[in-house]
């Protein structure tokens, strides 16, 4: 027997008149008294924590496969992974509880400096603090602050603006932009979880080892690192793309290598000068 008994019930939400479970109007459950006892609520906690690590680990694992997740989402198998979404926020917010690097979340100096918009951030600097009254360091601090709130949410356009350039190199594919969405939410995960916290950790970590083994140079090592990733965010979308649109081999290289030029300028000179203008009003 359903929790209504088979009479009709008043949704509590909605106010929608129905039989059963659940409003078929806004979803709103019928609780029991059982939903009210702490052994549900055990229940209920045990179920999250179990559905969440099933869901997290299996997206991890097919996450090491390009392009898996994406295919598997668009054609269907959904029920075992983490929405690709959801995890690519799960993935700033760790970033941003554990920034190993600055790259996402880059302070008011880094822009002044910047050859596309450089020029432009200093006189708006100028033009604030003479407004203001505000020191150099002072509206410093304040732009690292709201920056660190407003980077969480605005990295979400790297999903649509690296989407778009999936579908303007694919458009004879004919895929949803939705099929486009996720794979560009695979793409930009893989791109924060190596960039920022994989080679990073290994930066800070030879950090470290240098600190009581001076033999190798620092600024080398990190160079070094950067090389590295250019080669791994090109694999692993080459073989995305393969798997994901069907592609041949020199066809998808050249693909991935439009891909990332167009993306590396978007990420670099687009997306973070928007990132700039819509911190630095809140500067004051």
């Amino acid at each position: 027997m359903n929790a209504s008994g088979g009479v009709p019930v008043t949704c509590k939400s909605c106010g929608h008149i129905f039989e059963g479970n659940y409003c078929n109007r806004c979803g709103e459950k019928v609780y029991t008294r059982h939903d009210s006892t702490m052994l549900h609520l055990v229940e209920e906690s045990a179920h999250f924590i179990t559905h969440f690590e099933g869901s997290f680990f299996n997206t991890l694992k097919a996450l090491t496969v390009p392009g898996k997740l994406a295919t598997d989402y668009c054609n269907g198998i959904r029920k075992r992974y983490f929405k690709p979404i959801s995890f690519f926020l799960l993935v700033i917010v760790l970033y941003l509880l554990f920034p190993l690097a600055e790259g996402l979340n880059q302070r008011l100096s880094y822009h002044l400096v910047n050859p596309f918009y450089g020029g432009y951030a200093t006189k708006k600097l100028e033009r604030i603090l003479q407004h203001t009254g505000l020191t150099v360091q002072q509206a410093s601090d304040i732009f690292h602050q709201k920056s660190e709130k407003a980077s969480k949410f605005f990295l979400l356009i790297l999903i649509p603006a690296s989407a778009l350039i999936l579908q303007m190199f694919t458009f004879k594919k004919h895929r949803l932009f939705f099929d486009q969405v996720i794979l560009a939410t695979e793409i930009n995960t893989i791109f924060i979880l190596l960039a920022f916290f994989i080679l990073s950790l290994f930066i800070k970590l030879f950090s470290v080892l240098v600190h009581f083994f001076a033999t190798v140079n620092s600024g080398f090592f990190e160079a070094f690192m950067a090389l590295i990733l250019v080669p791994l965010i090109f694999l692993y979308i080459y073989r995305a793309i393969r798997r994901f649109y069907g592609f041949k081999g020199l066809q998808a290289a050249l693909l991935t290598v439009a891909f990332i030029i167009l993306y590396g300028f978007f990420f670099q000179f687009i997306y973070k000068f928007l990132l700039f203008e819509v911190v630095i009003w809140q500067v004051h």
